[in-house]
């Protein structure tokens, strides 16, 4: 932590909450895609991305985001994805963030309805939180690139402005 000058964080969050909807895939339709997975990964991946695309594009983004998040969540290796699946389930860490005393960007998606209130949540325990709201959902890094861009290089600017 000492080496650390600043940390940017990307639609992140320190405590993990699921909608009713995402606990009823969790319940329900991972198990049958995991089964799926032990002789069928690629499928059963393919399967999970066509799931959880509801979860994160939201109905107003572009129809190519929605394209997008299926093919590339697609190609995502199926182990490692049930594996991170498990491991965000029982993320609390919010206690632990407080100890953070650099400067931190964090940035969301305005409408970002999968995991909005965990950022929100996120900024409450960092000490030295920058807030910055992108237009768009989950994603707005991939549909709002240009002011992502100018959010992080101002952010990264700054530094550059303060150093002796």
């Amino acid at each position: 932590p000492d080496n650390v000058a600043s940390l940017s964080i990307v639609s992140s969050l320190c405590h993990t909450e699921v909608t009713p909807i995402v606990q009823f895939k969790l319940n329900f339709l991972l198990p049958v895609v995991s089964a799926i997975g032990n002789a069928f990964p690629g499928l059963a991946q393919h399967l999970f991305a066509t799931f959880h695309v509801d979860d994160v594009v939201e109905k107003f983004e572009p129809s190519w985001m929605r394209d997008f998040f299926v093919k590339e969540a697609g190609w995502a290796h199926h182990y490692s994805v049930l594996a991170r699946i498990k491991i965000i389930l029982r993320l609390d860490i919010c206690e632990q963030v407080e100890s953070i005393q650099q400067r931190t960007l964090v940035v969301y998606g305005e409408h970002d309805n999968f995991t909005k209130h965990g950022s929100l949540e996120l900024l409450e325990h960092l000490p030295r939180a920058e807030p910055h709201a992108l237009p768009g959902g989950h994603l707005p890094h991939l549909t709002s690139p240009k002011p992502f861009s100018e959010a992080l290089l101002a952010f990264l600017a700054s530094f550059a402005e303060v150093a002796p």
